[in-house]
């Protein structure tokens, strides 16, 4: 009998282990997960608050901005950390105690202030600008990968607006507009100045060949290109040789793109079912034989057809081939660059197996060949020589795309199988 009663009481002691040790994890696991509001205040060196300025915890990647008074209230976990940035300023990370009131003081960038930026009239130091011009570099253009330079833009400069509302088509383009619409008749785009010579196409650019983009948008910024400048100016710099070894340099990129937000339609019944019930309600006869659309046997009299998925494709396609040659001495100095595109639209060219005389596809090639030479013919004397060779051929039907989707998505028999 002690042995039956050792063995129970044994047994009871392990439970009550096994529950208390579960109630102290399941108590720790409840303390790193509490969290508690902090707040502070974001202000520069001169004591002045910075609006905007980005708050992030490292912990949990949530965050906030600072008001027009430069606080901010945000929850961080026990021992976290606050991340914060701003344009111009350097980033910091700064540790978080419970109950503490944060006053953080952000640094000037002072390699953004040094950075080099291009003007009408040569190049200065961004810290001695007056103007309104916003400078982007090799760095930031290459975070993306598109075909269409004029679209490297968008979400880079502030003001400036670029939409392609016709990206099913490869020969579309970007549309930009600098501070909104400035006309209602004249053209919204801006002047385009592709190394100092003006009325330059963003569509002919190789999106590789670009060494910095600066946007010039106010008028003192535009002043030397008079009226033609009225609606802002983008003055594309290309890439130039360096006093370096050879350098080789290989690059193919493949992109993708996938239709979103396409309607969904009924199918032949659902359509011939909800017409006869709207017929009814308006004291009409009902026009629609819904048990032969159910019963589909006769394709002709009764079709039951996916417009959409015979006439588009779900998917684009592009390619592009970079072969870059870079080097020089201090005498010469060259940047050459062959470039091949190869961009696909999103009609379906399915039916292209029983003709050949027809392919309605939109498709775009590109074969460039840019070379840029700078020779020293004395200390005082230096040449600069620019070469663009292009190869181009585009498709696409006499219709455009509008009229293409307006007639795909209003025809009278547009049923999903």
């Amino acid at each position: 009998m002690k042995n039956i009663h050792f063995k129970t009481c044994t047994c009871l002691l392990g439970i009550l282990l096994i529950l208390f040790s579960g109630i102290q994890v399941k108590g720790a696991s409840l303390e790193v997960q509490q969290e508690s509001k902090v707040s502070g205040t974001v202000t520069d060196e001169k004591g002045e608050p910075v609006i905007g300025a980005s708050v992030v915890v490292v912990e949990s990647k949530q965050g906030t901005i600072t008001d027009i008074d430069g606080k901010f209230l945000v929850n961080v976990p026990k021992n976290g950390h606050l991340k914060v940035s701003y344009i111009g300023y350097e980033t910091q990370e700064v540790a978080v105690k419970n109950g503490q009131l944060l006053k953080i003081v952000l640094k000037e960038e002072s390699t953004a202030l040094n950075e080099v930026v291009v003007v009408g009239y040569g190049t200065m130091k961004r810290k001695e600008m007056t103007s309104a011009i916003s400078h982007i570099g090799a760095k930031d253009l290459n975070q993306i990968s598109s075909l269409d330079a004029s679209m490297l833009l968008q979400g880079k400069v502030s003001s400036v607006s670029v939409s392609n509302t016709a990206l099913a088509d490869p020969n579309n383009q970007g549309s930009i507009q600098i501070r909104g619409v400035s006309s209602r008749n004249a053209g919204l785009g801006p002047l385009i100045v592709v190394d100092g010579v003006p009325g330059g196409d963003m569509t002919n650019i190789n999106p590789a060949d670009i060494e910095s983009i600066d946007v010039l948008k106010d008028g003192a910024a535009t002043a030397l290109w008079g009226g033609r400048g009225a609606n802002g100016v983008v003055l594309i710099t290309t890439k130039r040789g360096m006093y370096s070894k050879k350098e080789i340099k290989v690059d193919y990129k493949f992109g993708l793109g996938l239709p979103v937000n396409q309607p969904e339609f009924a199918d032949a019944y659902t359509y011939a079912k909800a017409r006869n019930e709207a017929l009814r309600y308006d004291g009409l006869q009902p026009d629609m034989d819904e048990a032969s659309f159910l019963a589909g046997g006769n394709s002709d009299l009764y079709p039951n057809v996916d417009w959409q998925k015979e006439a588009l494709r779900n998917h684009t396609t592009s390619h592009q081939l970079d072969i870059t040659f870079r080097g020089g001495g201090k005498r010469l100095r060259y940047f050459s660059v062959l470039n091949y595109k190869n961009d696909m639209g999103l009609l379906n060219s399915k039916y292209t197996d029983y003709t050949d005389r027809y392919n309605s596809q939109m498709k775009k090639y590109f074969l460039n060949l840019r070379m840029n030479l700078d020779v020293d013919i004395t200390d005082a004397t230096k040449l600069k020589l620019n070469m663009l060779g292009m190869l181009r051929e585009t498709k696409r039907p006499t219709t455009s795309e509008a009229t293409l989707f307006e007639q795909i998505f209003n025809n009278n028999y547009f049923f999903k199988n």
